[in-house]
């Protein structure tokens, strides 16, 4: 796969999602190429999704968009209010929900408004590195 382009390489992901999630065909799916992998996301009706796929092109999870709210696990939300980040608005909250994983992925911006990605497992620890495929 290092010989496939960007344009290549999201043709064949849409492709792939399209097989996992039928209803995505008629999505706009937005592919962000990152230093873990690709991450697709795309909106069903009410519902967004973000599909991620590791540096190879393999499937590794789907994530379903919620809001930052009284929803929130309170676990989670306090470890992320009493962390180094909590003063930082959260601005998009994604939830994993996986047979092997279940999770939750932040995006928010620092003080200065540079961009900051945290995940968490399902107990609220957090970390700045995407676990990996299998990892709980």
């Amino acid at each position: 796969s290092k010989d496939v382009s960007n344009k290549e390489m999201n043709e064949r992901l849409s492709q792939d999602l399209y097989t996992r999630n039928p209803s995505a065909k008629n999505a706009i799916i937005v592919w962000d190429n990152t230093e873990e992998g690709y991450d697709g996301t795309y909106a069903i009706g009410d519902a967004s999704y973000m599909t991620h796929y590791d540096r190879e092109g393999n499937y590794v999870e789907t994530l379903t968009k919620r809001e930052w709210d009284g929803n929130v696990p309170a676990n989670v939300k306090r470890s992320y209010e009493n962390s180094f980040y909590g003063t930082s608005k959260v601005e998009r909250f994604w939830e994993v929900k996986e047979p092997t994983r279940q999770g939750y992925y932040l995006e928010f911006k620092d003080s200065d408004g540079n961009p900051h990605r945290l995940w968490s497992d399902r107990d609220g620890k957090f970390s700045e590195v995407r676990p990996r495929k299998g990892d709980n």
